[in-house]
């Protein structure tokens, strides 16, 4: 790994505007690295056990950041599992479809996510977002609601369109009946303004900053006026 990774954070922090404290917390933890042809690895966790990982794209390669970078499924990964991060005592899992939208969601509501796990799917198969949730249910896990965090695009309304088609899926009560026996309710969150919640975040980013600069003019324009009444008292 190179010193620091700070190609890494360069991408994650400074282009893609993800809480640096987030970063630096998955990189000590071992969850997340940069190799040494600068892609950065997510590893996948499972019970404390590295499961595999993907490698996302080279920061030499224009397609690099683009919704069609390189996705690489190291050679021993869990078919159909994926990055993933528990948070607290967790009692609800929130799916994405990349390992950056998940950090991008992360980063958006830092504040109130507590007590769930955040699941980057590998695929978009329904079948394998069944056997994450009964993973997680064996772990010991108490999981009672599933959110897909999914994107406006295609991909994300198949994915939905799926898991509603399964067995086991009631469409009245719109949860699932798990092998546990439990019925898992499911809701979804998807983004407001952008396609995925990276663009999300970055177009909530620039619109604060337009925000303050607005305020900042404002105030600006104010001061002299305030001095102007001051010396008018006078």
């Amino acid at each position: 790994d190179k010193k620091d990774n700070i190609e890494m954070k360069a991408l994650l922090v400074d282009q893609y505007s993800i809480n640096p404290k987030i970063v630096d917390a998955l990189y000590k933890k071992g969850l997340m690295r940069q190799d040494i042809h600068d892609r950065i690895v997510f590893l996948w966790n499972d019970q404390g056990r590295v499961t595999g990982g993907q490698l996302r794209g080279t920061f030499q390669s224009k397609e690099f950041g683009k919704l069609g970078y390189e996705q690489k499924i190291m050679d021993f990964s869990a078919e159909g599992y994926g990055f993933n991060v528990s948070l607290g005592t967790p009692q609800s899992i929130h799916f994405f479809q990349s390992p950056e939208d998940l950090l991008a969601y992360w980063t958006l509501n830092i504040d109130q996510v507590k007590d769930t796990i955040l699941f980057a799917l590998s695929d978009g198969q329904a079948e394998h977002v069944v056997d994450n949730i009964n993973n997680k249910l064996q772990a010991g896990h108490k999981i009672q609601q599933v959110t897909f965090c999914v994107g406006n695009n295609k991909q994300a309304l198949e994915l939905l369109d799926k898991v509603a088609q399964l067995k086991t899926f009631n469409q009245q009560t719109l949860s699932l009946q798990t092998e546990l026996g439990s019925d898992i309710a499911f809701q979804s969150e998807r983004p407001k303004i952008g396609i995925n919640w990276i663009n999300e975040l970055i177009a909530k980013k620039d619109r604060d900053r337009e925000v303050n600069a607005v305020k900042q003019k404002q105030q600006r324009t104010a001061a002299p006026q305030k001095v102007e009444q001051h010396y008018a008292r006078s």
